[in-house]
This record gives structure tokens, sequence and C-alpha cells, in this order.
């Protein structure tokens, strides 16, 4: 099973102007590796305008999983910054996960929402920059699969994995065979305005 790791844990270096991303943190006066990953986790979690945009985080000063951890790993890539690797892994999210999520539970009849979500892993332990509060212990015992992506899949590509892990269990788990994969999103959508 894979470990968590801290911010505190990441070789902390003085950011080089070597690309846009770096060029983006320098302008704000973020100077090192530590402080532009606890600058990013500690920006509220929302859903960005156009998440293809490598610094939108950086300029609307919020950010999702996917488009803060995108974010923080072409950081790591213009810095030449050894052991980071970009992940999507899907978890059984459910109410032992955030217990308000149980009324959405009980309305479609489900026993989870398989959920996509982006983190990073840093000499393969996970390191999660969602929010403030995020840790990879809210998700890891229940974590099914992941896979290594790169920067640019974690919008559409992210929401097309998920969306073929759903059918799956749609196909595969007989709790799941009362709903379409649109109800499934659609509960998918409902916890995720509950979360956020």
């Amino acid at each position: 099973m894979a470990q968590e790791t801290g911010i505190e844990d990441i070789k902390d270096n003085e950011l080089q102007d070597n690309g846009i991303v770096s060029a983006a943190f320098i302008a704000r006066g973020i100077k090192d590796t530590q402080s532009a990953f606890r600058f990013v986790k500690q920006l509220p979690y929302r859903r960005n305008g156009d998440k293809a945009a490598l610094c939108v985080v950086l300029g609307e000063g919020c950010g999702t999983c996917s488009t803060k951890h995108a974010l923080l790993y072409r950081l790591t890539q213009e810095q030449q910054l050894e052991g980071f690797e970009l992940f999507i892994g899907v978890f059984r999210m459910n109410g032992d996960y955030a217990p308000k999520l149980r009324t959405v539970q009980e309305e479609y009849g489900l026993p989870y929402i398989p959920e996509a979500h982006c983190y990073l892993k840093y000499n393969g332990a996970i390191l999660d920059c969602t929010n403030e509060r995020s840790s990879a212990a809210d998700f890891l015992p229940q974590l099914v699969t992941e896979m290594k992506i790169a920067p640019e899949q974690a919008g559409d590509f992210k929401v097309a994995f998920q969306k073929q892990y759903m059918q799956r269990c749609i196909e595969t788990e007989t709790a799941f065979q009362h709903i379409t994969i649109d109800e499934l999103w659609a509960a998918r959508e409902a916890c995720i305005r509950l979360l956020g």
C-alpha cells in the first residue's frame, strides 16, 4: 500500500525561471519549491474556467485536485526535480469519506460513488495538495485503481477514465445495475457540490 508524504519532505530548492509556470510563481513572490506547494494547497477548492490553461490556478486563485496537481507537476518538470509523478486514482466515495454524502447515497441507492482523484507521488509516496485538510488517508483505504498521467490528461482524459470505471461498475456490480451512467454522474456531481 502506498504511503503518504508531506510538503516538508520535498527537497526545498530555490525556484529558477525555467518556464511559464516557474515564472508565474516567481512573479507572485514565491521563491522556493515548498512555498509553491504550500501556496497551492491553501488555495480554495473550486472549479476553474479553463482547465487546460497551465496557470489558471494562480490566475483565478483556486483550483481542483486536477488543476492544482497538474500545475505543481509541471513546476517540478520545469525545475528538473526528480521523484515526482502525477496520478489519477479512482476511489469509493461514500459517507465514510464525508458524512454529508450519505444523503446522496441514499437518494440514488448506491453503496458508493466511484470518484476519480488527481494527486502527486513523490518518491512513491502520495502527496495530496487539493486543499488545506486533504490527505491520502482520506481516500487511500478506498482506492481501487490508479494510473500515471501527463498534466494534459488531468482534464478531459480524467473524466473519460472515471466514466469508463463507472460503466464497468454498472455492468459488473449488482448494486449499480439499477442506475444509468448519466444518473451515476449526476450523483457524483451532487456529491461534488456538497463537498465544495
